[in-house]
């Protein structure tokens, strides 16, 4: 049988140990019972965030070893994997993994994989001491049986450093005051990332052989571990008269009937006592985690919500895991709740009941409809289609002028504002620059037959962009002295795109593009760059529309299918997100960050929301 302890000493922002100890434990089953491996996981990090990102890698490798379907070389193999990807952007990462596993003679077996210089694993056998790292090098995977009074102490280098010569008085110390007096040894209050792990192939307490006859039930007490139990004081003494029995085979068809009872008594009690205490180990581990977690999430949500999110999440997760144990621990229900009641406040999630109307369109122009807007410098640019009326709005006094019809515009279809000029894509008159203080018009780009479905127009720093999802291609035109370059590519050779699904069309100084699936690809200088949004709660679905400008620090998501405006950075990190019952039903935004204002398009009018974050 084994026993272990962990002991984990005081972590930094930046630099962190910690351990994970999972016992062999065997899970009884309707037909066979199955034993689970023992994992023994020790990890030293350098990096941002390092405590959560370590524990969340942790909890991934867990998962990555019991999950798997593979012997356990390979299981360890992808454990250590699956911890170096987690941790890709730590400083020289340390990795020990461990585990035990029994075999068909019920010997235990110890598998070791270590990456890094900085971990130390020590067998203590007797009075000998074997360095386990000396056995393999690099990240070779070693094995061996382990013996009855075996020790092997798993540990970061750090935690020899700290201890020094007090391991000495350690070495033969009862498992079950080992952490405690570890911890004593620790400099209160001081940082010192160290892990380390003990385990122990324990000397099983040999029992006395009882004879088989010619002993009573007095004599039988005094001599089982059992005890009293199944005995009662008066029991006659028993002369069993072996020969017959042989002959007939009773004897052995007794010995067998009583192994089975042996077995189902022993299984029973396994079952009763050690599996739920292994459980309750487990279930208390969850619990104190998941507070933990919970604790820092509430810390972090107004200085690091990135962390915030993150420890939040893993409080989620192992709040359910205590409840799959203990499904009705009412400590465990009430962890939850809280959680849950304090989410919104963690992930800034704002309820918007008050939709008040900025604009109604039918001041402009009466019965004027929109479907899309486009903002520069405090203008608005807003096009009916049906009517092919163009007009624009100053958001500080919301004057507004109509700066043309469909007589001038033909079949337009898309607008956008640069400056104080705004540019029209008409179908059958190509785009059409507009002067917003002079009101003249003129045709800067011809229809092109080279063009496929136009979805989006944009125009920045002078330039012209068109989004064309039929030809998966963005086509730039140049300013030039006399008007527009010809159309460029400005997807670089080599670089492909799928714009099939592409809505909408943003640039910063990058161009983004927004998907119906509710993806955001995102390209500079015409080679596209890495882009996901991390930490939403649910994926988009169904988004209309996005918002992001070289006068935005974060990107903001129309996202109707649930209601709601999502707000992450420019890296893809959520942010915060609005809710409404009302959100469902706009085709357009934009925002105005440096006055806090949010502006809504929904047919005939305008609304606004003020801008929380």
């Amino acid at each position: 049988m084994l026993k272990t302890a962990k002991v984990v000493g005081l972590n930094s922002d930046q630099e962190v140990a910690l351990a994970l100890v999972n016992k062999p434990l065997s899970i009884p089953a309707t037909e066979q019972s199955r034993v689970e491996p023992g994992l023994y996981l020790l990890v030293l990090a350098s990096l941002d965030d390092a405590f959560t990102r370590t524990r969340l890698a942790l909890s991934e490798a867990e998962d990555v070893f019991y999950s798997s379907e593979l012997g356990i070389s390979e299981r360890i193999n992808e454990t250590v994997q699956t911890i170096k990807k987690s941790l890709v952007d730590s400083e020289n990462t340390q990795i020990l993994v461990a585990a035990t596993e029994s075999d068909s003679a019920g010997k235990n077996v110890l598998y070791l994989m270590v990456v890094g210089d900085r971990m130390n694993a020590d067998l203590y056998r007797g009075e000998d001491l074997i360095r386990l790292n000396d056995v393999g090098s690099g990240e070779q995977l070693i094995s061996g049986f382990l013996e009855q009074g075996d020790r092997v102490t798993l540990s970061t280098a750090s935690f020899k450093e700290v201890l020094g010569d007090e391991l000495r008085s350690l070495k033969n110390m009862p498992v079950d005051i080992w952490e405690s007096s570890i911890t004593d040894f620790l400099p209160p209050g001081t940082v010192n990332p160290l892990a380390a792990i003990i385990i122990e192939e324990e000397v099983p307490t040999q029992e006395p052989e009882l004879p088989i006859v010619g002993i009573s039930g007095q004599d039988l007490r005094k001599q089982s571990s059992l005890g009293n139990i199944f005995f009662r004081p008066a029991v006659p003494k028993l002369n069993l008269s072996i020969k017959p029995l042989l002959r007939s085979g009773k004897l052995y068809r007794y010995l067998i009937a009583i192994a089975i009872v042996l077995i189902g008594v022993g299984g029973y009690y396994l079952y009763t006592h050690k599996f739920p205490n292994q459980q309750s180990s487990k279930f208390n581990d969850y619990l104190n985690q998941a507070n933990l977690e919970y604790q820092q999430a509430l810390n972090q949500k107004d200085s690091d919500q990135r962390g915030a999110i993150k420890n939040l999440s893993l409080a989620k997760q192992s709040v359910a895991g205590a409840l799959k144990i203990k499904p009705q621990d009412s400590a465990a229900t009430n962890l939850q709740k809280q959680i849950d009641g304090s989410s919104a406040e963690i992930l800034k999630i704002w309820q918007i009941s008050d939709l008040p109307v900025w604009l109604d369109l039918s001041l402009v122009k009466q019965d004027m409809q929109a479907v899309n807007m486009s903002l520069s410098l405090g203008d608005l640019l807003i096009l009916d289609q049906k009517e092919g009326t163009l007009a624009s709005i100053n958001l500080d006094s919301k004057s507004h002028q109509i700066l043309a019809g469909s007589d001038k515009l033909g079949q337009a279809k898309l607008v956008t504002i640069n400056g104080q000029n705004g540019f029209v894509y008409s179908q059958n008159k190509g785009v059409i620059r507009v002067d917003l203080q002079s009101g003249d018009l003129s045709t800067v780009i011809a229809p092109d037959t080279d063009w496929g479905q136009i979805a989006d127009i944009y125009g920045f720093g002078g330039n012209i962009y068109l989004l064309d999802k039929n030809k998966n291609q963005i086509w730039k035109y140049i300013a030039i002295t006399d008007g527009y370059s010809d159309k460029r590519n400005y997807l670089n050779e080599g670089v492909s795109a799928d714009f099939s699904q592409s809505i909408r069309m943003q640039i910063d100084a990058s161009i983004w593009v927004l998907n119906s699936s509710g993806t955001i690809l995102k390209f500079t200088q015409g080679n596209q760059d890495q882009f996901t949004l991390n930490g939403l709660d649910k994926p988009l679905s169904n988004p209309q529309s996005f918002f992001v400008s070289d006068k935005t620090n974060n990107v903001y998501i129309l996202d109707n299918g649930n209601n709601r405006i999502v707000v992450v950075d420019k890296n893809g990190n959520y942010v915060a997100q609005y809710q409404s019952d009302r959100l469902g039903v706009f085709t357009d935004l934009v925002v105005d960050e440096e006055n806090k204002k949010i502006y809504l398009l929904s047919g005939s009018k305008i609304y606004q929301i003020e801008l929380k974050t």
